[in-house]
This record gives structure tokens, C-alpha cells and sequence, in this order.
């Protein structure tokens, strides 16, 4: 997931690199979370500061005071030319230096194998000949 938010803070610099009129665009559609507004003690806090990071990335006037977020924007905007490989280093790195207990937490996103239906749903049943003794042949020839 760390990756993902790289790369595409990546790519989306790049592109507001070279077209200046997507800045406005890019960052009114990407939320600026509230430095803070996460609890740790009762929820899983890694979207909330990937999200942050993004921000960051993309705006220069971001705000936000965390020394280890403003760390790794300017790492990232130093390596944001080295491509995908660098990104996923970065990454990693950020998701290592910034880990806490709550990230185990279960997200609300996230899907268990338990939610998942034990049985396919009638329609796929008729698709692949399973009900009533299978897929009926035509008399016409």
C-alpha cells in the first residue's frame, strides 16, 4: 500500500512538473488531512499518514510539522527522478521508521476471507451448468 501512495505522488509531481496547470486540479482532489486527527489508541493510523505524505509531496505549503514526514518528502522529492525502484525503497523505509502496534488494528477496508459468501451466487451456478442437472441443450439443430 506504501508503495502504491509513493508511486503515485511520484507520477503525479512529475506530471504537475510538466503540465503546471494540473497542481490546482491534482490538489483539489486530494484530501489534506488534519496533522493529528488520528487516534493510535483505538485505530490503525498508516492510511491517515500515507495520506499525509501524498499531501505533502504534492503541496509545497502543506503545513504539517512531523520531522519524520518532512524527512522523507524532501527524500522523496531528492529521488522523485530515479524512478519506480527508488520509490518502493522509500517506501518501505517510511513504513519501517513510522510503525506503531496500532497499525495491526483491523482496517474497516480491509476484507477477511470470514465476509466472503461460502457459496457462489445462483447466477454463477446457472453459468457454469450447475443447477438442476446441468446446461440444457437445444432440440435445434
Amino acid at each position: 500500500m506504501a508503495v502504491e501512495f509513493f508511486e503515485d505522488a511520484r507520477i503525479d509531481t512529475l506530471l504537475m512538473r510538466e503540465f503546471p496547470g494540473l497542481g490546482r486540479i491534482f490538489l483539489a482532489l486530494h484530501p489534506k488531512p488534519v496533522e493529528g486527527a488520528c487516534d493510535p489508541e483505538t485505530t490503525s493510523c498508516l492510511r491517515h499518514r500515507l495520506a499525509m505524505l501524498s499531501r505533502a509531496c504534492l503541496d509545497p505549503a502543506h503545513g504539517y510539522r512531523d520531522a519524520v514526514l518532512n524527512e522523507f518528502v524532501a527524500n522523496f522529492h531528492a529521488r522523485i527522478d530515479a524512478g519506480t525502484a527508488a520509490m518502493a525503497e522509500l517506501a518501505l523505509a517510511y513504513v519501517a521508521r513510522t510503525r506503531r502496534q496500532s497499525d495491526q488494528f483491523a482496517s474497516p477496508f480491509r476484507r477477511h476471507g470470514r465476509q466472503l459468501p461460502r457459496r457462489q451466487p445462483p447466477a454463477l451456478e446457472i453459468y457454469r451448468g450447475r443447477r438442476r442437472g446441468g446446461l440444457r441443450r437445444s432440440r435445434a439443430s
